[in-house]
């Protein structure tokens, strides 16, 4: 009759370590829990292998994130430092469409990553708009440039209110392509 080394009752399991005694599995796991080695006490080799702690992959979500804040950084740069606001307002057009693309294979919808461009970029635009104005920065601009640059910030408006309902319309006909009425 053989007996467990831990319990010291009827055994008929062998352990996996060099000096092939008898131990329950069941004992094994509650002794290497509870003394906190991983190797066996008499002939020192490992029991069991050690985990591997799981490195999580980023999230889509993560990813896009970090890219649409440094995408918004630049933009703001470029809007301060460019005194012509038609090119970085079509740079970030430009930059939008290459979101979307860049992200057309991700979980995340289309449509959810133009919305999410066009009001950060919305938000980066009359940000810097506010700045400008509040410290008096357009005050070496002419009173064209700087009628031009309110009627920029008021186009972008349009068109995030623009994206927002086209956003609305695509998620009513998912939806509705999805339950299949």
């Amino acid at each position: 009759m053989t007996t467990c080394r831990i319990c010291l009752e009827e055994c008929e399991e062998r352990t996996l370590c060099l000096c092939k005694g008898y131990v329950h599995q069941a004992c094994l796991d509650q002794w290497l829990d509870i003394s906190g080695r991983n190797e066996c006490e008499i002939c020192l080799q490992p029991l069991r292998e050690e985990e591997e702690e799981e490195v999580e992959e980023p999230s889509f979500a993560a990813l896009f994130s970090s890219v649409q804040v440094i995408y918004n950084a630049v933009y703001a740069i470029m809007l301060f430092l460019i005194r012509d606001w038609n090119y970085p307002v079509g740079m970030a057009i430009i930059g939008q469409s290459v979101m979307i693309i860049l992200f057309s294979e991700s979980p995340i919808h289309p449509e959810n990553v133009l919305l999410t461009g066009k009001w950060t970029n919305f938000m980066t635009l009359t940000i810097v708009y506010g700045v400008s104005y509040a410290t008096s920065m357009d005050l070496t601009l002419d009173v064209v440039s700087r009628q031009w640059r309110t009627a920029l910030v008021e186009i972008d408006a349009f068109l995030f209110v623009f994206v927002f309902l086209l956003r609305i319309l695509v998620g009513v006909c998912r939806t509705t392509t999805f339950h299949g009425t």
